[in-house]
């Protein structure tokens, strides 16, 4: 299962992978907790495996596709996990909340230090030479992931079926 706040964003109390009880009820815990509004609430929804992708459409046409890749490292044999976020914080398109960057910095909290216990890591550890380790669950850019464009590279049959899915659904803004 997947929980999230009726009313968040940037990825913020969202539990993804829940797989009983106890996961169920701290997730929906938390996103109860991420608002203070009257109207807050959460979501739940069945979670799919595989890779994702979103797309940006139109009545008229498909504008963009993004597969989204949950923030990760890659080892280079000698540097921790904690000095490789540290070297993938520096990449250009990297910023903190408000600026001007398309990708947040990786962070380095505690839902990050036990997804990486669950996989038997710490950010102290070193990957093997090429070795890539996924460090968050979720795919959000907010997050530490990775937007990247496969505009181009998406089969046309995904094209027609956003523009179907867009066009069945009558009143929608665009």
């Amino acid at each position: 299962l997947v929980v999230k706040p009726t009313n968040g964003s940037l990825g913020e109390s969202i539990t993804v992978g829940i797989s009983d009880e106890k996961e169920y009820l701290d997730a929906v815990e938390l996103a109860f907790s991420y608002s203070l509004k009257k109207s807050h609430g959460a979501i739940v929804e069945e979670m799919f495996p595989g890779q994702e992708y979103r797309v940006l459409v139109t009545r008229d046409k498909v504008l963009g596709v993004l597969k989204r890749v949950a923030a990760n490292v890659i080892g280079n044999g000698k540097d921790s996990i904690q000095k490789l976020i540290k070297q993938k914080n520096k990449e250009e398109i990297r910023g903190v909340t408000g600026s001007d960057k398309s990708h947040l910095k990786i962070r380095i909290d505690k839902k990050m230090r036990a997804f990486l216990n669950e996989q038997g890591l710490s950010v102290d550890s070193i990957l093997p030479s090429g070795k890539r380790i996924f460090i968050r669950k979720v795919s959000n850019i907010s997050q530490g992931g990775e937007a990247i464009d496969f505009t181009d590279k998406v089969h046309p049959s995904v094209r027609e079926i956003a523009l179907k899915a867009i066009r069945a659904i009558p009143g929608l803004a665009f």
